[in-house]
Order: structure tokens, then C-alpha cells, then sequence
């Protein structure tokens, strides 16, 4: 990253560091809520609010994170929690427990890809009777619950 690339980051609308004065953490970005059965379109829904946002490279690996030592430090800190709050609002409060502890977005982005872009896979395995269940829990909950013990 260079250093001049970014320097218009409080006022230019097109430098992904930009923040607008609307934007907040508790902005709910999508209507889809991540549920763990409904990867693909939320994913298309968040891929979309993001880019619109200007803040896709801060899941897509883009924009890694710099040394505290360098200029922009604080400015992807910021930037980088604020699209962790996105995420983090726009899935379900199972599967947000497991995101708790993750301080990068592009990490948070790729652990639900790994997580749930298999998804369809399940509802084309599913059951005779047409279920995704084990127990009482549907595939998401239990994935979710085993990752967290």
C-alpha cells in the first residue's frame, strides 16, 4: 500500500478507506441473515453491499494488514472493524459466537466461505423424509457447536 494511494482517505469517496459519516457499526448491510442453509444468496446479497460500500477488498485479501508502525495502521483498524460489524450483523447469532474472537474481516469472510459455501451439497444429501437434521439441531448448529468446543 502506498502511503500517497490513500492520503485523500477522510474526503475522497472512491479511496476504500473512506468512511461515511452514515456508516456505523450497527448498519445492517443485507436482509439475508446467514443462517448456515442460505450461503449463496447471502453471499451474493453481502458481496454486493460491500463492493457498493467500498469495502470488498477488506474480505477479498486486498487489504492486508499493515505494520502498527505504518501511516494507514489506523485507518485499515478502523476500516477493518467496521466490516467485521457488517459481517457480524448480517449472521445469525449461532454462527456469530464463532466470529467473536477473529480481529481480521478477510479471516472472519473466508472462515464463513469454508464454513458454509458447501452448503447446497447438504440440501442435495438430505434425508428421505427431506430433513438436514441430527438431533434436535439442523447441520449449521451442530457445525457450529462443534467448532466452539
Amino acid at each position: 500500500m502506498g502511503d500517497d494511494q490513500f492520503s485523500d482517505h477522510a474526503t475522497n469517496h472512491a479511496n476504500p478507506f473512506y468512511v461515511h459519516p452514515n456508516d456505523d457499526p450497527s448498519l445492517v448491510l443485507v436482509t439475508t441473515i446467514l443462517d448456515g442453509t442460505n450461503y449463496t444468496s447471502w453471499y451474493r446479497e453481502m458481496k454486493i453491499a460491500l463492493i457498493s460500500k467500498n469495502k470488498w477488498k477488506f474480505v477479498d485479501g486486498t487489504f492486508t494488514e499493515p505494520a502498527p508502525t505504518h501511516l494507514l495502521y489506523d485507518i485499515w483498524v478502523r476500516c477493518n472493524n467496521m466490516v467485521i460489524s457488517w459481517l457480524r450483523k448480517s449472521i445469525s447469532e449461532d454462527i456469530k459466537q464463532s466470529t467473536l474472537w477473529i480481529n481480521k474481516a478477510y479471516i472472519v469472510w473466508k472462515n464463513l466461505e469454508n464454513r458454509f459455501s458447501q452448503g447446497d451439497l447438504f440440501m442435495i444429501s438430505e434425508a428421505e423424509d427431506g430433513s438436514t437434521k441430527q438431533g434436535n439441531f439442523d447441520i449449521s448448529t451442530n457445525f457450529t457447536t462443534f467448532i466452539l468446543i
